[in-house]
């Protein structure tokens, strides 16, 4: 049972759900995967692929997915108190994803490594961690979904904490998704009282040959309902690799069913949280069925994911670096910060750019943003692996040296003055200052204090020069 493309005129593109409060409830935590190349194994018979590390988790994936359609989105987790789950918080708000986490001494790191075959096929897979072991402040639920429009609920934190916000979201009428791997997570919360949701997206992410539940090429998947989506009396979309079905509670036959293995990606794979966000956004005003049906089909047109770039990684990227200097963006810093060995000092240099606006005055904006750029790459050639340079503001720049003395932080500092001065700037001679200063990081605006007034006695001293902080200044 498989549909052929509808007729596109007038089909509904889903911006009037723009804007809409969502709450995602989900998992996020760092994610290794390895893509193996081949059959996997080189002639001595060790496995061979290429390896990334990024952040992972699929409420985290769902957040970003709706912030990315203007939603705004707040994320609830809860996170081990770590330095790494820091700089995660710190990404998403710097995007705007409000994010309400309870961070925990004693709970475990989470992490997760996914082995895929060549095509992406998830092969295995393995996870740690413990955010379903954690109930979640009941009045912080009750207060983030009384202010939303759309909840989803990634079916991996504490049940009491699900069934809370279940039971919340039903009372009130709003429109409530459930999110899971398997339908063993979701009958477990359909047999709690007040168990009512919109919808359940479940993710079979293998396909492989030893998967029974997934479906053949080309053929329709699930021909006969799964057991539990008559126990659970709502609707269940089964997102395959490359088939998609809707079931209805007492369907003896999918009110929808499609198959394409020549979609340009799986849908349970990289574009999985960017299918189902579409979806709810959707189906909140124009009917579920309608819903699934156009953004599958969209899918299958090559809507999603079709650049041939990984948009979650590309979108990290974005994050934390400023696109012009290369260096990382100042929303970053605390995050920074946070990773630093807060027993060891830090060096801090802050570097400006001499008569920059008479650069922009004159020669106009475009020589002054090609001045920054090639700024910044003088700058990042002189640090050492585990230096941080941001881009504090305008033409200002400023360098993080761990674990660094004063005399060694004016050695980079003098480098980088030299290799501005001796470049070649097509529209003529260049130079900067700097002031540095030593201190610890728990103090960084005290550091960063001395450091500027370093920088000002750098510029009053007739500019082009580095100027040591030397205490009361």
């Amino acid at each position: 049972m498989t549909e052929s493309p509808p007729d596109r005129a007038g089909e509904p593109d889903g911006s009037s759900e723009r804007g809409n409060k969502v709450v995602v409830m989900g998992v996020a935590h760092l994610k290794t995967s390895v893509r193996l190349f081949g059959n996997g194994r080189d002639m001595a018979g060790t496995p061979r692929g290429r390896q990334r590390t990024m952040f992972g988790g699929t409420g985290l994936k769902l957040a970003y997915a709706f912030a990315d359609q203007g939603a705004q989105v707040t994320f609830v987790t809860s996170f081990a108190n770590t330095g790494v789950n820091s700089l995660i918080a710190d990404s998403m708000a710097s995007v705007g994803i409000a994010v309400r986490a309870e961070f925990h001494d004693r709970l475990p790191e989470s992490g997760e490594v996914v082995v895929e075959a060549e095509d992406g096929t998830v092969l295995a897979r393995s996870m740690a961690g413990g955010a379903d072991t954690v109930v979640l402040r009941g009045t912080m639920v009750s207060q983030l979904v009384d202010g939303a429009d759309l909840v989803v609920i990634e079916c991996a934190l504490h049940q009491a904490t699900m069934i809370a916000a279940i039971g919340r979201a039903a009372r009130q009428e709003k429109s409530c998704w459930l999110v899971a791997n398997d339908l063993a997570a979701v009958e477990r919360l359909a047999g709690t009282p007040g168990f009512v949701v919109s919808g359940v997206f479940l993710c079979h992410q293998a396909g492989g040959a030893g998967d029974a539940t997934a479906a053949a090429p080309n053929e329709a998947p699930h021909t006969h309902a799964p057991g539990a989506a008559g126990q659970l009396k709502v609707p269940v979309v089964i997102v395959e690799p490359y088939a998609v079905t809707l079931w209805r509670p007492g369907d003896e036959e999918p009110a929808f069913a499609y198959a394409d293995r020549a979609m340009p990606q799986p849908l349970s794979g990289d574009i999985f949280e960017e299918f189902v966000t579409t979806v709810a956004l959707r189906a909140t005003g124009n009917g579920l069925a309608g819903a699934v049906r156009s953004v599958v089909f969209e899918a299958a047109a090559g809507a999603f994911g079709d650049s041939g770039i990984d948009p979650f990684e590309h979108r990290l990227a974005l994050l934390r670096t400023d696109s012009l200097t290369g260096l990382t963006k100042k929303d970053m810093l605390p995050g920074v910060l946070a990773r630093l060995d807060a027993s060891r000092p830090v060096a801090l240099v802050v570097f400006d750019i001499d008569h920059f606006k008479k650069v922009n005055d004159t020669f106009g904006h475009a020589t002054g943003d090609t001045v920054l750029k090639i700024v910044g790459g003088l700058l990042l050639a002189q640090l050492r692996q585990g230096d941080h340079a941001i881009r504090y503001g305008g033409e200002e720049l400023i360098v993080l040296l761990p674990d660094t003395s004063l005399d060694d932080a004016l050695a980079v500092a003098e480098r980088v003055r030299t290799a501005v001065e001796d470049h070649p700037f097509d529209h003529g001679a260049l130079t900067c200052s700097g002031g540095v200063a030593v201190g610890m990081p728990a103090d960084f605006d005290q550091l960063f204090k001395n450091a500027d007034q370093a920088l000002y006695q750098s510029k009053h001293s007739g500019r082009n020069r580095i100027t040591p902080w030397q205490g009361g200044a």
